[in-house]
């Protein structure tokens, strides 16, 4: 958390299949969230909000069957959040799906625990 890192998720990072938590919120990061974080089949724990990510939440993310924490609120990320992730009824999931002042919902959302705008 809050490191200063800057620029797209490593490639390397999709190597590290034994990770259990990744916390990566409070930087500075761009990019889209990868369909190859499925990669990381032992990730209990992901941390990504308060950056800069684009694009959609891929719906490999539903593959992570260990996964218990998605955490993507406040980043231009938009779109539905997939069925796949609704699937896995985590215990904390976060996302930008609150109307903000001029009543857009980045983020459809009817199984996340915390809405955000």
């Amino acid at each position: 958390n809050d490191n200063e890192m800057k620029g797209t998720l490593p490639y390397e990072l999709y190597k590290m299949e034994s990770i259990e938590v990744l916390s990566l919120s409070q930087n500075k990061l761009t990019g889209h969230l990868s369909s190859r974080l499925k990669d990381l089949k032992n990730l209990k724990e992901a941390y990504f909000w308060e950056n800069m990510f684009t694009g959609t939440i891929p719906d490999e993310i539903g593959d992570l069957t260990e996964l218990t924490i998605l955490q993507v609120n406040h980043n231009d990320i938009t779109g539905d959040m997939p069925s796949e992730i609704c699937d896995l009824q985590l215990d904390s999931l976060y996302a930008d799906c609150s109307p903000n002042s001029q009543d857009e919902v980045k983020v459809e959302c009817s199984c996340c625990t915390q809405c955000f705008e």
